[in-house]
């Protein structure tokens, strides 16, 4: 009874939308014949990536957010499991963490990500979470290392990256049992979709009814989020003067900014396009998806050759040039499109030409404070072996999922399948 009443009291508390009946658009899950049944529930699952996402007004509705809460209520895998089919996807926009946590239970079921979640999971985003089984890595060898040891296993295995502190990207990567190669599963904060990244599109004339001008309901979207940050930055600078339509000048910049005013100029040259320009995110997208998405499987020397040793590169410039108390060393080119080559967009805190330490030291002039010197940037990640009888209730794990996706009410989600 205790149990009942304390998940009905989150469910008030948290304003869960009513219990509703959902057309699911494909009837049950459908196999296709060049995919993994797991693969097949994740893909025919990401048309609701959206749902399944971070709720930018109550995150208490967000399934990530649920699965921190529950495990206040709960003392066993078992009883957490069961209160998810009761609770209603409330997620109104797509975040790299949490597709990630959706896609994971998919593969591992709300039992087996139990342990992960009682332990705290990603942790507070300062340093490494241990206790949930993430470990760090620093260089390109340990990076390599991280993935070379389990290249001999016949199993699956789950890959949890983690950019963490002065940078923010979440994904899982899948080596794909028999030793068959590795999958990437990833979505972007504002900027575009699982659904979008996995999809078949070949060409930006693909790519385009994922477009939506809408930020709500496009699986591919303005950052228009970013776009708000940098225009209050602009703003506050000039009294209201400035914005992207309205720049400042260099000139003007370095009048109110002093040194950093250059720098700054050269990370709006970057970001006055890139938050908000179609071509320009579209084609971010593509050329990454080409290389590592639509669910394509990548050979294992193909993928350690590209992918994991531009992978090991990024984190060890990063986390040379990261420390605590920061770094002003100028970004460079490459590091700054290796993170746009694997991930699709770029890392909306640095600029090539900007020193890595940019937005820290602008917070701080706009707040009136100083540099945390307690924040620094650090990649964690944590493997799971996932064996084959725990592939086969990838279906069941779905079905739980979509129990969550009926119980949403008046979603905007597109409810259409990639070509």
């Amino acid at each position: 009874h205790s149990l009942r009443a304390a998940v009905s009291d989150y469910m008030v508390s948290a304003a869960l939308p009513l219990l509703a009946a959902w057309v699911h658009a494909f009837g049950g899950f459908q196999h296709r014949d060049d995919t993994v049944p797991c693969y097949d529930v994740v893909y025919q699952l990401a048309m609701y990536d959206r749902l399944l996402g971070e709720n930018t007004e109550d995150d208490r509705k967000s399934r990530v957010d649920q699965k921190k809460y529950i495990p206040i209520v709960t003392t066993s895998a078992a009883d957490f499991a069961a209160v998810f089919p009761n609770l209603a996807a409330g997620g109104n926009g797509f975040s790299c963490g949490y597709t990630q946590a959706w896609v994971a239970e998919v593969f591992e079921s709300l039992e087996g990500v139990y342990p992960f979640w009682t332990a705290g999971a990603q942790g507070d985003n300062v340093s490494p979470n241990t206790a949930s089984g993430y470990a760090e890595y620093r260089t390109a060898d340990e990076v390599r290392g991280l993935f070379a040891q389990y290249q001999d296993s016949d199993d699956t295995q789950l890959f949890y990256i983690y950019h963490g502190g002065l940078a923010d990207h979440v994904l899982l990567i899948e080596q794909v049992a028999g030793r068959r190669g590795y999958r990437v599963y990833q979505s972007y904060n504002s900027v575009y979709s699982l659904r979008a990244w996995l999809s078949d599109a070949q060409t930006l004339a693909d790519l385009e009814p994922y477009w939506s001008e809408d930020a709500s309901t496009g699986d591919i979207v303005r950052n228009e989020n970013l776009a708000a940050v940098m225009n209050g930055a602009l703003a506050a600078l000039s009294a209201g003067a400035w914005s992207f339509e309205n720049p400042p000048t260099s000139a003007e910049l370095v009048s109110a900014l002093g040194p950093v005013g250059a720098a700054f100029g050269a990370f709006l040259d970057v970001w006055s396009t890139q938050a908000v320009d179609k071509e320009t995110i579209m084609q971010s997208l593509l050329d990454s998806k080409l290389k590592y998405g639509g669910g394509q499987v990548i050979p294992a020397d193909q993928f350690m050759a590209g992918y994991v040793a531009s992978f090991g590169e990024l984190v060890e410039w990063y986390a040379e040039h990261g420390p605590a108390g920061h770094s002003a060393e100028i970004v460079t080119q490459r590091i700054f499109d290796i993170w746009t080559d694997l991930y699709g967009s770029p890392n909306p805190q640095v600029a090539p030409g900007a020193p890595f330490n940019l937005v820290a030291m602008l917070n701080a002039m706009l707040s009136g404070g100083s540099i945390d010197p307690d924040v620094r940037y650090f990649m964690q990640a944590r493997v799971v072996t996932v064996p084959a009888d725990r592939l086969a209730m990838c279906k069941a794990n779905g079905d739980t999922i979509m129990e969550s996706v009926k119980r949403a009410e008046g979603s905007t989600m597109p409810m259409r399948r990639a070509a």
